[in-house]
């Protein structure tokens, strides 16, 4: 099964530390992040490079505006059976005239897709996530937990 996403990326701000307390998220714990100040940070990709690189995926429909659906099915092998999942990830990027500042996601996607929109926003990696439910922040890079078994 798909890890819910419903989060929003910003790059990771300087004075980011790690909290005491930990979150359970999609039955996987994971530490929090302690973020005084977002700020405007902005990512490595502009508005219009990712509109040129993620628009090469036939399955993802971006419009100029930054709204974007992204969709497709998983093949798995269960028990004895091959099992299909249909996944979708619904988007909005934020921009200001110095770059991406925010990325709103909900839904669902396989790893493959997640690390690739991850490598396409910030190459170094550094990326915090608000998740919106449990209302805390952690990095974008630990959430790569959610899809091991």
């Amino acid at each position: 099964m798909l890890p819910p996403l419903n989060l929003h990326l910003y790059r990771t701000p300087p004075a980011t530390q790690r909290s005491e307390q930990w979150v359970n998220v999609f039955g996987k714990r994971l530490p929090s992040q302690h973020v005084q100040q977002l700020g405007h940070w902005v990512m490595d990709a502009t508005l219009d490079q990712l509109l040129e690189s993620l628009a090469q995926d036939p399955r993802l429909f971006i419009e100029p505006d930054g709204s974007f659906v992204w969709t497709g099915s998983q093949t798995s092998l269960g028990d004895h059976t091959e099992l299909t999942e249909n996944w979708q990830l619904d988007g909005m990027l934020y921009d200001n005239p110095q770059g991406l500042v925010r990325v709103e996601l909900m839904g669902c996607c396989p790893q493959v897709q997640w690390q690739k929109l991850i490598d396409q926003l910030q190459p170094d990696g550094h990326l915090i996530a608000h998740l919106l439910e449990p209302g805390c922040f952690v990095l974008a890079s630990d959430l790569l937990v959610l899809w091991n078994s």
